[in-house]
């Protein structure tokens, strides 16, 4: 019998939920794990996986130390969901030229415009891997009947560029009367209509996602969006801002794209008339797990 691969994810795990990277690289170690094919002990590594810019000190201790393949999970461009002058792009190109044998993007478009905004990754192996949520917390419920529509929408981060313009547009202009709208996470703004649940952690984020029906997400820029991706998981019919990685989630997994808010408001009211066609297929964090150990087993 052969011996199984070990792969060490250097990255600060919380267990609260908080952010998508986050959510998704715990979802991965518990799959690795599940597999025996995750160690805690760097020393035991058989490969490292290390995650945008964070914890960049420590990759370079063990590039040294152990002299085992570096894997780059790549994230962004941070300064176009941010603010331009976000210099945390610069330490994840620096760190890949560096530090990392080799990269996985999570969507086209951040490969695309990493590479624009001065990424080099032309002698480097490549994959482009989406990411997933896991199955035993985030799985498909049955679709509330309600007189009113129910939708949802999250964000951990409290950056405008969240989408919190398009969500105070709607809670402004959107008929209370048939409509119901959550919002979970932070906010820097207040909402008059929509209920704000704040933040919870990741097994009551799976339940309130299950009590509704639509979920809205009009964050700029975001790579490859787990809040989205939990929502499709769960068997919501997402409506997303044709923005960042959001449309090649939606071509492969259903909804809709929209343009400005106005396009969102009437696909709102045309959807109160119509059957919703919600994902069958849920998304599998096995599928990804598997994506990730091939690409890694290339190297070694």
């Amino acid at each position: 019998m052969g011996i199984t691969m070990k792969i060490h994810i250097i990255y600060n795990f919380t267990e609260n939920a908080w952010g998508g990277g986050n959510q998704f690289l715990k979802a991965l170690r518990n799959n690795l794990i599940s597999m025996n094919m995750y160690t805690s002990n760097p020393m035991h590594a058989d490969a490292f996986l290390f995650n945008s810019h964070q914890q960049i000190n420590i990759v370079e201790l063990y590039k040294r130390r152990f002299n085992k393949p570096m894997i780059h999970r790549i994230d962004g461009p941070m300064s176009l969901y941010n603010t331009i002058n976000d210099g945390r792009d610069l330490i994840v190109y620096h760190a890949c030229i560096e530090l990392a044998d080799a990269a996985i993007f999570q969507s086209k478009y951040s490969r695309i415009n990493n590479i624009k905004l001065g990424l080099d990754v032309k002698n480097k192996p490549y994959a482009i891997i989406h990411n997933a949520p896991d199955k035993t917390i985030f799985f498909k419920g049955t679709l509330p009947q309600n007189t009113k529509l129910k939708i949802i929408s999250t964000s951990f981060s409290n950056n405008m560029k969240k989408g919190f313009d398009i969500y105070k547009y709607l809670d402004d202009t959107l008929d209370f009367n048939r409509f119901d709208y959550t919002f979970i996470g932070n906010s820097p703004i207040e909402f008059k209509n929509i209920k704000n649940k704040g933040v919870v952690n990741t097994h009551q984020l799976a339940n309130f996602l299950r009590e509704h029906s639509i979920f809205i997400t009009a964050s700029q820029n975001d790579p490859c969006s787990n809040s989205l991706l939990e929502a499709i998981s769960v068997g919501l019919y997402p409506l997303a801002l044709n923005s960042g990685g959001h449309p090649e989630l939606i071509e492969k997994f259903g909804g809709q794209i929209f343009n400005t808010k106005i396009q969102l408001n009437q696909m709102l009211t045309d959807i109160l008339d119509k059957e919703l066609n919600t994902q069958s297929s849920l998304l599998d964090i096995n599928s990804v797990t598997n994506n990730y150990i091939t690409f890694i087993k290339t190297l070694l």
